[in-house]
C-alpha cells in the first residue's frame, strides 16, 4: 500500500465503533481493522489533543503504546509481529490517532493485543482486491479469468444444442416425433 493511500484510509476512520473494525474489533477506547497484509488502529483522543506534539507513539515489532500528555491511551503487546519501520501514524485533531502497520506475515489475526478477546477468523471477509496482488500475480489471475471465459463461451453453443434436442421431442413441441433438424427453427429474437 502506498503511504498516501494509507494516510487517506487512516483519515476515513476515526471513531472506535463496529463500522470502523472491518475484520477486527471495537474495543474500549480504540478499534482495529485488518486486511491480510496490514492492520489499522484508531485510538480515541481527548478533544483538547489537536497537535501531533501532544501525542507520543512508541512501536516495536511486537509492542504499541500511544500516550497523550499523562494519559496512556493504548499500551500492549501485539498478537503478531509487524514491520515497525513501516509504521505510519497521524492525528485527526480532537478525535483520534490513526496507526497503520504492515504485518510481517500475511495472515489473519484473531486479536490485536494479547490481552484482547479473540475474534472468529472464520467470519472474516477474506476477499482481496485484484490490485492487492503483485503485478505478476495480477497478470496470471487475469489470464486465468480470460481462459475460463473462453472455455465457458466454447461450451455455451453445446449447451444450447443439448437444450434444443431435449425440447425438440418434449410434450407439446410442434416437432415431437420428427427427426431433429435445427434448420427448421428460426432463432430471431
Amino acid at each position: 500500500m502506498l503511504i498516501s493511500e494509507a494516510i487517506l484510509k487512516m483519515k476515513e476512520m476515526c471513531s472506535p465503533d463496529e463500522s470502523e473494525s472491518h475484520n477486527g474489533a471495537a474495543c474500549d477506547g480504540y478499534s482495529w481493522s485488518q486486511t491480510i497484509a496490514d492492520v489499522d488502529i484508531s485510538v480515541k483522543v481527548p478533544k483538547h489533543v489537536v497537535k501531533g506534539k501532544q501525542i507520543k507513539v512508541e512501536t516495536t515489532n511486537r509492542l504499541v503504546k500511544v500516550v497523550a500528555g499523562d494519559d496512556c491511551l493504548l499500551d500492549g503487546e501485539l498478537t503478531n509481529r509487524v514491520k515497525c519501520e513501516e509504521t505510519i501514524w497521524s492525528l485527526v485533531p480532537g478525535k483520534c490517532v490513526q496507526l497503520h502497520f504492515e504485518k510481517c506475515e500475511e495472515r489473519w489475526w484473531d486479536g490485536l493485543l494479547t490481552t484482547d478477546g479473540k475474534i472468529d477468523v472464520r467470519q472474516i471477509d477474506s476477499t482481496r482486491s485484484l490490485y492487492d496482488y503483485s503485478e505478476s500475480d495480477e497478470m496470471r489471475i487475469r489470464e486465468m479469468v480470460l481462459h475460463q471465459e473462453r472455455k465457458t463461451a466454447n461450451h455455451e453453443p453445446k449447451a444450447v444444442e443439448e437444450m434444443l434436442k431435449t425440447a425438440w421431442d418434449a410434450d407439446g413441441s410442434p416437432f415431437k416425433g420428427t427427426p431433429y433438424d435445427p434448420s427448421k427453427v428460426n432463432f430471431q429474437a
